[in-house]
């Protein structure tokens, strides 16, 4: 099995869901938690979202380069929408045209490959999460007529909320790096990625999608009807906290991960 080199993609979404939301998302930026955000372009904060950005964060969607002295209407590399509706039978063939129209080149496919093993998750919520990714599979054919490109691996699922843990989100890495590099050889089951010429060493890609950030209070946030049950769970400052605890950054390093936004994959 060759050895893997790992570029670890850490967003975190809904950057303008609420000042509160996106507090915590500077918050993790800043500490090195996060290394992507995703701008949620129809949330009552996206204003806020914006001058933090301006004044705190590279670009949101990962392009290299502050923010600030850029004109008002910045080049689009990143479009965000509720992961849930992108891919319905409906929406995912505007949705990959809107992409290739912008020229963004990569999104996320919400397939996670060790989801079937995690027994801490509900069994509401597994369903959920099974319907979700069946959704996905359905999109892949339409993203890669629209050359569109995705990381090797999606992790975000299994690590969601209280599920969230250093030892989860470690184990939910470790686990699905092992299971890639397994199907190494067969080249019908790989998805679209970025390929080291060593084949030795192969970079490995993965997305871990977060939503930190600290509760939101109504009637402050969300998208026109105020924010919703999950912004305001106790469990966003859960994964806040989760995502800035040294043992995680520690093992980030030991096991030589590298935190990247997209723009580095080469995508």
């Amino acid at each position: 099995m060759p050895k893997a080199t790992v570029k670890l993609i850490v967003t975190g979404d809904d950057f303008g869901y609420c000042p509160r939301r996106n507090q915590g998302i500077v918050e993790c930026f800043l500490a090195g938690a996060v290394s992507n955000v995703s701008l949620l372009v129809n949330g009552s904060a996206v204003s806020d979202a914006v001058q933090l950005a301006k004044s705190s964060l590279h670009l949101p969607d990962g392009r290299a380069g502050p923010l600030s002295g850029c004109s008002s209407s910045p080049q689009l590399d990143f479009l965000n929408i509720c992961f849930l509706l992108f891919f319905l039978p409906e929406i995912r063939h505007i949705f990959a045209q809107v992409l290739k129209d912008y020229g963004i080149t990569y999104t996320r496919i919400p397939i996670e490959p060790d989801l079937p093993r995690c027994d801490w998750i509900d069994p509401p919520l597994m369903a959920f999460y099974q319907g979700v990714e069946k959704d996905s599979l359905n999109t892949v054919a339409v993203f890669r007529k629209h050359s569109i490109r995705w990381p090797d691996i999606y992790i975000g699922l299994s690590t969601m909320g209280k599920n969230m843990s250093v030892t989860n989100i470690r184990g939910a890495i470790d686990n699905a790096t092992t299971s890639y590099l397994a199907k190494v050889g067969d080249s019908s089951t790989l998805p679209s990625s970025s390929v080291s010429p060593d084949q030795e060493t192969r970079t490995v890609t993965i997305e871990l999608m977060t939503h930190p950030g600290y509760p939101s209070i109504p009637p402050v946030g969300g998208c026109g009807e105020g924010p919703d049950d999950f912004s305001q769970s106790w469990e966003r400052q859960h994964e806040l906290e989760t995502l800035k605890n040294t043992e995680l950054q520690n093992h980030y390093k030991t096991r030589n991960i590298e935190l990247c936004a997209f723009k580095d994959l080469g995508l």
